[in-house]
């Protein structure tokens, strides 16, 4: 994805065996339409959905300006499956900025999540092996990292195996 700004309206579901690669984190923008925010399906998200997706060097720019639990998550979120990476990937002014769930040895690294309403990065349902690392959240309205082995859907992997290394968590709200 070239340089440049690009107005996102709607969930973006990425299927297996691709790559998202924009010009860098200050050059390549995603952004929401706070118009569109009433109808929680129109926020700016990227979703895996599916194995060997690879998204690097763009920002993520929400427009949302409140919380509510029972609407689903923008930013990063879905199934990355298994052979997935994350980096250098911005995400702000969102609910949460990553939260995955069914993912086997996904790597998320040099990541920054500022400024959300709920979880810089949430590792959920089903995460095994996925490795966090190099990145920082800022401004979070719950937890910077977590890890959380829910069950509100089914499990694809059994949870386990999962780390954080070398990252920075600064001001969450709670």
């Amino acid at each position: 994805v070239p340089a440049g700004n690009y107005k996102i309206t709607g969930s973006l579901n990425l299927p297996s065996n691709l790559t998202l690669q924009g010009a860098g984190m200050w050059h390549t923008t995603l952004t929401g339409d706070p118009a569109l925010y009433a109808t929680s399906s129109r926020r700016v998200t990227l979703n895996g959905n599916g194995s060997n997706i690879h998204v690097s060097d763009l920002a993520i720019v929400g427009k949302l300006n409140y919380r509510n639990d029972t609407e689903p998550n923008d930013g990063l979120g879905g199934s990355y499956g298994t052979g997935s990476s994350l980096s250098r990937v911005w995400v702000e002014h969102t609910k949460t900025g990553a939260w995955i769930v069914n993912s086997f040895g996904l790597l998320v690294d040099g990541c920054r999540f500022r400024n959300t309403i709920a979880d810089g990065i949430n590792l959920a349902v089903g995460m095994r092996a996925t490795t966090v690392t190099n990145c920082t959240a800022r401004g979070t309205g719950d937890d910077c990292f977590a890890i959380w082995p829910a069950t509100y859907i089914s499990q694809t992997y059994t949870p386990g195996f999962n780390t954080f290394v070398h990252c920075t968590g600064q001001l969450p709200f709670l």
